[in-house]
């Protein structure tokens, strides 16, 4: 009963605090793994466990009732409309972080996620397209292919590593589907409701899978890195609990963009329990798994710029707005306010040099930084990282 006291009084810090939203699997060392025993699934016997379950349909309850409160207003209309008049620049936002993202796992050699790993001629095969893609994101160019190319990667994920991957990072063929509007307008509320319903599944699965269902590999990871706060926080906060927590904060997450419910509050909520999640590594003094944290949550970035703008994708005022306007929006500049061929040249350049790059910005994130992080232990003369380069 004790942690399920804990549970109702720090329950809600997980929602916007830091370092629960790391992947495990992104994190989880294949070599050298703090081995523990069976660590047992949740349980309904487990007083937090059905805590946590009441905290999270309350939740839900609530914020459909506050999303029915919030859509007569006029601030719906208000934020649908600078929606649509910022839309080029949404979009290419929303194509940069995506490319920059597939571009990054080609370059360490995996597809979608810095975990996914493989061999043969179909993996071989999806990481040259995943390249192709990354490219023409980028660099603006061809985005009806570009899509249709992220859309594959997408499928692909089912041969390759089975349909638990594939509902993970369902999440690409929502921004495939929203990319791949015609024409460059504004996206159809259609395509903004896929691409909120696949975001939610990924993140309900995610939660599922890495947390709630199977703890193992979270509660290894914990015992290798300091990730648990709420103990630094002053909390009696078993790692147990933590893990349980974190689960519960994704699917509440998950669940508010399948219902459609506060949408954009929802996504600005993620966007803090995300860049929370990278500022922690780099607090930690580990600019490595820093990094890729930063590359792996790119694409939930990308995700949540449409419904910044639009909302749920079946708002009465963004409808009414987009049969209003009868033009297209125009097109961006390629390459992010640069012209196109210099843009270009900065992007192969990256392809090029990626090792000095990485290299340079590590050099000029970590010494500002150096000032705050924790002194190092008794124990220990130097940090270990909490994802360590394999043995060469």
């Amino acid at each position: 009963m004790a942690n399920g006291r804990r549970a109702l009084l720090a329950l809600p810090l997980l929602l916007w605090l830091p370092a629960a939203g790391a992947h495990v699997k992104w994190l989880h060392p294949a070599l050298g793994a703090a081995h523990l025993p069976p660590v047992p699934p949740y349980s309904l016997r487990e007083a937090a466990v059905v805590i946590g379950l009441e905290l999270l349909i309350g939740a839900l309850l609530l914020a459909r009732q506050l999303d029915l409160l919030w859509r007569p207003l006029p601030g719906a209309r208000l934020c649908s409309y600078h929606g649509l008049r910022h839309w080029p620049l949404i979009r290419y936002a929303t194509q940069w972080l995506l490319g920059v993202a597939l571009l990054s796992s080609s370059l360490d050699g995996a597809l979608l996620a810095p975990h996914l790993r493989g061999e043969g001629p179909l993996f071989t095969l999806a990481l040259l397209a995943q390249a192709v893609a990354g490219v023409l994101l980028v660099g603006d160019r061809q985005r009806t292919l570009a899509a249709a190319l992220v859309a594959l990667l997408g499928l692909a994920l089912l041969p390759l590593f089975g349909p638990q991957t594939l509902f993970e990072y369902l999440v690409y063929l929502g921004l495939a589907a929203v990319l791949g509007q015609p024409g460059g307008g504004p996206p159809d509320p259609e395509r903004l409701r896929a691409l909120r319903i696949c975001l939610g599944l990924s993140l309900i699965t995610l939660a599922l899978t890495e947390k709630l269902l199977d703890p193992q590999a979270a509660m290894e990871l914990l015992q290798r890195a300091p990730l648990n706060f709420m103990t630094a926080l002053g909390f009696d906060y078993p790692d147990r609990l933590f893990v349980l927590s974190a689960g519960y904060a994704e699917l509440l997450f998950g669940g508010l963009f399948l219902t459609g419910a506060l949408t954009r509050l929802n996504g600005l909520a993620l966007l803090g329990f995300l860049l929370a999640s990278n500022s922690y590594f780099l607090w930690l003094g580990d600019a490595d798994s820093a990094l890729i944290e930063a590359a792996g949550h790119a694409p939930l970035l990308a995700a949540l710029l449409p419904l910044f703008g639009f909302g749920r994708g079946a708002e009465p005022a963004y409808q009414s707005l987009l049969a209003q306007r009868g033009h297209r929006a125009p097109r961006p500049p390629a390459g992010f306010w640069l012209p196109a061929p210099f843009a270009n040249c900065v992007w192969v350049a990256l392809l090029l040099f990626a090792e000095p790059v990485r290299r340079l910005l590590q050099a000029l994130l970590v010494p500002p930084l150096r000032p705050l992080l924790p002194p190092a232990s008794s124990t220990s003369s130097s940090h270990t990282p909490i994802f360590p380069e394999p043995p060469r």
